[in-house]
């Protein structure tokens, strides 16, 4: 890792007199401890106590700007406002006095490309990992640097990581590119706005092509071929080590004792995988949120060169995760929710429930197969990575009605995950021991079903697993209320069922597996052909 021999805000921690804070810790009946998530939609705030119970947790969400076909940006200055809001409500809720807080950790988004000035002040909107604006800089990338890149990052290059966002920031607003100070990733920022420390960590670092993974360190190498200079990247320090205490402004804000340690904490993606316990060999896991991916846990790094599997350091150390993921993945469903189902919307409202478990009951009284009816995701990245790649609807007769259509939808994203999920066990040769399932989608009795019953496979579904709570038991491995990760894990996972595949049911998916990798191909084929006419 770099050393930077700074002080303060630049790097290395600041002197904080915690005897007030000792003091105050002494009277407490037990410690509580927060996890804070700044995900794709929403920041997510959870906190539990030191036997690994959730005490209370709340979520704001904020908008993603899209201000050109192909771009996604959302305003760092609303992660924190959703924060903030989350935190109070949480607390309130919870009847638990902020001056109680322990410690304090954090993950979110990964890759994200965050630009401050040296002051903290924000400089520009944070790209997000679904931008596709850097197409002209990943073919740069892939011209001259093909055979170099991916053996030291053990990445493919594509648009998701954040050195081809890097490149086109520097190329269309220099002035930016030259004011910012450090390259912060969306969890680091709302840790710098709790302590004023510039640092990230080896997961987050993991997805900005930028990283040796292998010698968990930024890349010199990497660096000097495209020209980013060292001194615009932070230190990178381990997951659970403290990175710095709340700052007085904040403390004031939001009533946390001043020097209340915060670790540096993780990406979302170890960070999930640790909330559910996933830190050996042999455990997979796949997140069903807005985007699909699968993952498992292995002890060194693993190169696709197809490019597709991504490998990045897991917030355990010596532990590697390596994963494949389905960029529309909830993204979908909530897409056909928003566009058709308004009679669901309207009527979840009145009843006052999810409008997704009324979509569904209706779509539970559907066959396996939507009556012949196909729904191939708008996939622009991940697994296909195809730019050109759209949606579609395949084998539309005038019998299909809505349900049929949401059951598509359901199964086409599910096909894609299978597709993954295929790829990763290529790649690995790794035996599945024990199978997770976590993330928004998990809670559908139907929608994992499904994926338990297209890949074949039962599944554990978790009392409570998201990122915020491997956030959350970071910070207590980081400040000692855990004495282990091995501790922290025996008393925060807890399992909620297990969900089993129908023999006869992935019998039948099979064959209608077969039938959609051939119309994948042809849809690839004329999308293909009209993306080279456009």
């Amino acid at each position: 890792m770099l050393n930077r021999q700074e002080s303060g805000q630049n790097g290395s921690l600041p002197q904080v007199d915690t005897k007030s804070r000792g003091k105050a810790l002494d009277k407490m009946e037990e410690e509580y401890l927060i996890g804070i998530d700044i995900g794709t939609n929403s920041c997510k705030t959870i906190l539990i106590n030191s036997e690994g119970e959730i005490v209370g947790s709340a979520s704001r969400e904020y908008p993603t700007l899209y201000p050109r076909t192909g771009w996604a940006e959302q305003n760092p200055e609303d992660w924190y406002s959703a924060f903030k809001t989350a935190f109070i409500k949480m607390t309130r809720e919870a009847n638990i006095s902020p001056d109680r807080i322990s410690a304090i950790g954090v993950t979110g988004q990964m890759v994200g490309l965050t630009c401050l000035d040296k002051g903290g002040a924000v400089l520009r909107n944070t790209i997000l990992w679904m931008d596709q604006r850097a197409t002209s800089e990943v073919e740069w990338l892939n011209n001259n640097f093909k055979k170099k890149i991916p053996p030291i990052t053990y990445a493919p290059i594509n648009q998701s990581f954040t050195l081809p966002k890097i490149l086109w920031l520097k190329e269309h607003e220099p002035l930016v590119w030259k004011q910012m100070y450090r390259i912060q990733l969306p969890k680091d920022y709302i840790r710098f706005r709790l302590t004023k420390n510039w640092f990230t960590d080896c997961s987050d670092a993991s997805g900005t092509m930028l990283f040796d993974l292998k010698n968990l360190e930024w890349s010199r190498e990497i660096c000097k071929m495209v020209q980013i200079p060292l001194e615009k990247l932070p230190e990178i320090i381990p997951s659970f080590q403290i990175a710095g205490y709340v700052c007085k402004e904040v403390s004031h804000e939001l009533g946390i004792l001043g020097g209340t340690p915060v670790v540096a904490g993780t990406a979302d993606l170890s960070a999930d995988n640790f909330a559910a316990g996933i830190i050996e060999p042999g455990q997979w896991i796949t997140r069903m949120g807005t985007a699909g991916s699968t993952s498992l846990v292995i002890k060194e790094p693993v190169l696709d060169w197809q490019e597709v599997c991504f490998c990045s350091a897991h917030c355990v150390p010596g532990k590697y995760i390596v994963e494949v993921g389905t960029h529309t993945f909830g993204l979908a469903y909530r897409w056909f929710k928003d566009t058709f189902c308004d009679e669901e919307v309207t009527r979840a409202e009145k009843l006052k429930k999810n409008p997704y478990e009324l979509i569904e009951e209706t779509v539970a009284r559907t066959s396996i197969g939507a009556d012949g009816l196909f729904f191939h995701p708008f996939i622009t990245g991940s697994p296909y990575w195809d730019a050109n790649l759209k949606g579609a609807f395949v084998g539309i007769t005038p019998s299909h009605n809505r349900k049929d259509f949401a059951r598509a939808v359901l199964e086409g994203t599910v096909f894609c995950l299978n597709d993954s999920f295929a790829l990763l066990k290529k790649l690995t040769g790794s035996q599945l021991r024990e199978y997770v399932l976590v993330g928004g989608g998990s809670k559908s009795r139907l929608w994992r079903q499904i994926v338990c019953d297209v890949l074949g496979r039962d599944a554990l579904v978790l009392e409570h697993c998201d990122a915020s709570l491997g956030a959350a038991m970071l910070a207590g491995v980081g400040s000692s209320v855990f004495e282990s990760f091995a501790e922290v894990i025996k008393k925060c996972v807890k399992t909620k069922l297990r969900a089993s595949f129908n023999k006869d049911n992935h019998a039948r998916y099979q064959s209608l597996i077969r039938e959609f990798r051939k119309f994948h191909k042809e849809i690839q084929h004329i999308y293909g052909r009209l993306g080279k006419e456009h």
